[in-house]
């Protein structure tokens, strides 16, 4: 129950406690984070937790890269253990699932959050045992493979599964090398199992964990199976083998500097002891980190914002006639779908009205007015900030990439998509056809049993090409009691012909199989290996030929990498090929030119450390994006991209448009020659291309980005108060969301030292001391102090190459240093403050505190008081989860707090026990008990020590 604090100021005084020494003494590379219970230590390549119950400390497993010269660390409640279901589980409240260990899954919340049942959120409260599927011994294997060739009778292989047959189920390594292991199976072969797939960052980005250490050959024993996970009420739409799940038992997510691409991100899953590489894309930090870094995520602790229902709907928008939002207070906030069609669909809100919300991309499937919804912090975006640079960046966790502005969209590059239902489409490399004598259908009934076989042998037809068929039961003397097709094969088959086989397992004689139909056969080619099995319903799309695009049952998986189906009577396909200026997402329906003047961030999805390539998109169709100066993405490595906004998070507003009320919104209104915005009040001819005398330009650019007019990029030419004037263009109307390019753009022209931008209007020298951000080409990812400008160009003093492919913004916050943080305010008491500001302190021996705006996507510059103390390398902070942000002075002994609401700082108490040497990192934490105390724990610099105080209200 609640406890009430009787302690009284000048009375009880702050008492610090010493607690168990940690097991490594702290350095520059290591830094914390908590959950409700727990510190977690990171310490170079080791990993700890301190128990808060029990005074004292664990070790966990390393993580896979090691952290270098500095680290930080954010731990995400909202996060956890993923994976795929197997099936339902033959219950009305069951899941069949990998179940890690049991039950260290009960008590957690289970959320279905991708296809059948999505939305759907349950408690666990019982779990199988383990039901074991199929046992072995490794004769091959390294960090990501199984390999079973275990020879029977005489020299054949006796494991040959069906391709994709133990996908989503777990292995587990229970003697030898590797062994207590547990992973998740993300694709099998005849005779090897796949945990992990570096391309497949795309596709699961949570999961797919590799062996570590390796596993050894000729010595580990195996066991695959899965567990029925019982929930504590019925599910309202029973899961299936569609259904993607996450167990909310919490994540870990580091970043740490490292060699190109300069830092190295990882996520270490809590139930399950397992870390995982995640995307670093080569581009945004062009030096290796240094100084100091600080990353923040909106987690769910800051709770449902709003809640509605839907009265109209379009696939990109939301309406709920009886809200009164206040306009643009939701933007970059996330919508959940929670009934009603389109039930679990999550998605990001670019803009809104009083009444109407607009999404950054598409529903997959519309809301309709059954549907209610639900607002909150987007939990998928991590902040990180720091490394001596102004520049702030988010990492989407669904999409495994970090950009530095607001994502549209995201996906990988297919000429052709072939996809299970709800599932990531994997990118097809080519469809052919066979004759008209290749298998369709085989009886199940073998027309002369035989003898001496075994189940999961393969027989070969003995005439015609190709046909297979699997032994799927036997008598206990070995008659083949049943098959299922394996092979359709190419040609030379008839229907209700009996035909001999071989069998490519010694052992077993005189089975005949009959063939009962025969047809065209469409063999796909897939780029990578896929995760679809036998009988599976898939959807492809992008093929030149109609009739080979939607719904088709797969007949078999021969290999890997190849899927048969019943092909159509047309010729086969072809498919618009990738090319140095084209990509290709087959799965797409975008709006023509939607995306122009956006940025495209093409990755080879090849693990940890990344190629990258970021242009500027200058056309888009339905599902092809055209950019400049590129080069040509690749399927066979799994190109995965995002789209993305060249007004990078935290670009500055020239006074015009600080004074006239921004230079973004959503129109209320719109001709064909103009846009008008009544909540507005610039300064007239403001926008214009009216320059001083000798000066010229060609006219500030004007962005619809969203709604009627999406894609278009227009000149102005006057503007009012209100309205913005040009040429002609499709009319804008209240659901074009629009954008001035003010202080961002690309570049027209520039040198060496210089930056040209004709379309601009500049102060004189407003600019100096700011930032410039060059966001694509040559210099891609630099960050220069401004030394001055006129109407068009900036001017900087290290030489660099800007030409017109260049990408640029202009920051507004000075540059981060050591002692840098960031925190988002998730639990004020002030309403305006809570869920929409990220409070972010500058270090760099400055006493400097700004706060950035979620819904804007700007800082905002302010004075806290009293503000004599400079703080830099050693400053250590801790959030309270309400109104004050605790910290240290470097490696001084004082502790103080700020405080959010007052806008002042405040001591809190001196620790009795000196610091070493000052570390960048951060190691102090907050903790509330469950009677609602409040202890503030701390680490010592260059030091083992910990301690602990009370906070006082």
């Amino acid at each position: 129950m609640p406890y009430t604090s009787q302690l009284k100021p000048q009375v009880d005084l702050p008492v610090w406690e010493w607690l168990r020494f940690a097991p490594a003494s702290t350095i520059a590379n290591s830094a914390t984070c908590r959950d409700d219970r727990y510190i977690y230590y990171i310490n170079g390549a080791t990993f700890f937790r301190y128990d808060t119950y029990n005074d004292g400390w664990q070790q966990l497993a390393n993580p896979i890269t090691g952290t270098s010269a500095l680290v930080d660390m954010f731990y995400a409640n909202d996060n956890g253990y993923y994976g795929n279901a197997i099936s339902s589980g033959s219950g009305n409240n069951t899941i069949e699932m990998a179940g890690l260990n049991g039950n260290s899954l009960v008590g957690y919340k289970i959320k279905i959050t991708n296809g059948t049942g999505a939305g759907q959120e349950r408690t666990i409260t019982a779990v199988s045992a383990p039901i074991v599927k199929e046992v072995g011994i490794t004769t091959n294997a390294s960090n990501n493979t199984i390999g079973d060739s275990v020879t029977i009778n005489t020299s054949s292989n006796y494991k040959f599964w069906k391709i994709n047959q133990y996908r989503d189920h777990q292995v587990r390594l229970i003697f030898g090398g590797g062994a207590t292991q547990v992973r998740k199976i993300v694709t099998n072969a005849a005779q090897t199992l796949t945990v992990a797939v570096g391309d497949y960052t795309a596709f699961t980005p949570n999961w797919g964990g590799f062996f570590n250490p390796s596993t050894t050959t000729n010595s580990t024993m195996y066991q695959v199976e899965s567990h029925i996970v019982t929930v504590d009420s019925d599910w309202d739409i029973t899961p299936d083998a569609t259904s993607e799940f996450l167990v909310k038992s919490g994540g870990i997510w580091v970043i740490s500097s490292a060699v190109s691409p300069n830092y190295t991100l990882q996520y270490y899953d809590i139930l399950a002891d397992v870390w995982y590489v995640k995307s670093a894309q080569v581009g945004h930090f062009p030096l290796t980190m240094s100084n100091d870094i600080s990353m923040a995520g909106a987690a769910d602790q800051g709770g449902v914002i709003l809640s509605g229902t839907s009265t109209s709907t379009t696939s990109r928008s939301i309406t709920d006639s009886a809200a009164t939002m206040p306009v643009n207070a939701y933007a970059n906030f996330e919508i959940e779908i929670t009934s009603g069609a389109c039930k679990g669909q999550v998605r990001t809100i670019l803009a809104n009205t009083a009444t109407t919300l607009f999404l950054v991309r598409n529903f997959s499937t519309a809301p309709d007015t059954t549907s209610t919804f639900e607002i909150k912090p987007d939990s998928e975006k991590i902040f990180i900030s720091g490394n001596g640079a102004s520049a702030i960046y988010q990492y989407y966790s669904d999409s495994d990439q970090l950009v530095d502005g607001k994502i549209f969209d995201r996906g990988v590059a297919r000429s052709g998509s072939v996809a299970l239902s709800s599932k990531e489409p994997i990118a097809i490399a080519s469809i052919t056809k066979t004759a008209a004598t290749a298998i369709r259908t085989l009886n199940p009934t073998p027309a002369v049993a035989g003898s001496g076989y075994l189940v999961g042998q393969i027989l070969t037809l003995a005439t015609g090409t190709g046909g297979q068929a699997r032994i799927t039961s036997v008598s206990n003397t070995g008659a083949v009691l049943s098959v299922s097709l394996e092979n359709c094969g190419t040609t030379g088959y008839a229907a209700a012909t009996t035909y001999a086989t071989t069998v490519n397992v010694t052992g077993g004689t005189g089975c005949t199989l009959t063939v009962t139909t025969v047809g065209e056969v469409a063999l796909l080619t897939t780029s990578l290996a896929h995760t679809i099995t036998y009988n599976d319903i898939v959807t492809i799309a992008g093929a030149s030929v109609a009739n080979y695009n939607g719904t088709k049952t797969i007949l078999t998986a021969p290999t890997a990498t190849t899927l048969q189906f019943v092909a159509p009577a047309d010729a086969a396909p072809t498919f618009t090929a990738h090319s140095l200026s084209l990509l290709v997402d087959a799965s797409k329906n975008w709006i023509t030119n939607e995306h122009v003047g956006k940025l495209i961030q093409i990755t080879t999805a090849i693990g940890g450390q990344q190629a990258a390539l970021t242009r500027r998109i200058t056309a888009n169709t339905a599902n092809t994006i055209s950019f400049v100066n590129g080069s040509t993405p690749s399927q066979a490595v799994a190109s995965k991209y995002v789209i993305f906004s060249n007004r990078a998070f935290g670009t500055a507003m020239s006074q015009g448009a600080v004074t006239g009320d921004g230079s973004d919104g959503i129109a209320t209104s719109g001709t064909t020659t103009s846009l008008t915005d009544t909540s507005k009040n610039w300064p007239i001819n403001y926008w214009s291309n009216t320059l001083p005398a000798g000066a010229s330009n060609t006219g500030r650019k004007l962005r619809i980005i969203a709604g009627t007019g999406a894609g278009q990029e227009l000149t102005i030419t006057s503007n009012t108060a209100t309205t913005l004037n040009f040429a002609t263009a499709t009319a804008p109307d209240a659901t074009s969301v629009y954008e001035i390019l003010d202080a961002y753009g690309i570049a027209t022209g520039g040198g060496a030292t210089t930056l040209v931008d004709t379309t601009q209007n500049w102060g004189t020298n407003v600019w100096v001391g700011k930032r410039l951000k060059l966001l694509t080409g040559t210099a891609q990812g630099q960050e220069y102090a401004i030394t001055s400008n006129t109407q068009t160009t900036l001017s900087f003093s290290t030489a660099t190459a800007v030409d017109n492919t260049t990408a640029y913004a202009i920051l507004e916050i000075p540059n981060r240093g050591g002692g840098t943080r960031i925190d988002i305010i998730n639990g004020s008491t002030n309403s305006t403050i809570k869920n929409r500001y990220m409070y972010a302190w500058r270090g760099n021996g400055t006493s400097e505190l700004s706060r950035y705006n979620i819904n804007t996507e700007r800082f905002e510059l302010f004075t806290y008081f009293p503000l004599t103390e400079t703080l830099t390398t050693g400053s250590m902070y801790a959030y309270d989860g309400k109104d004050r942000i605790y910290f240290t002075k470097e490696s001084t002994n004082r502790v103080m707090y700020y405080d959010i609401v007052k806008n002042q700082v405040f001591i809190a108490g001196i620790i009795p026990y000196g610091m070493g040497a000052a570390l960048i990192g951060n190691r102090m934490e907050i903790f509330t008990t469950a009677n609602g105390l409040k202890y503030l724990y701390m680490m010592r610099h260059s030091g083992q020590e910990m301690f602990r105080t009370l906070l006082f209200n």
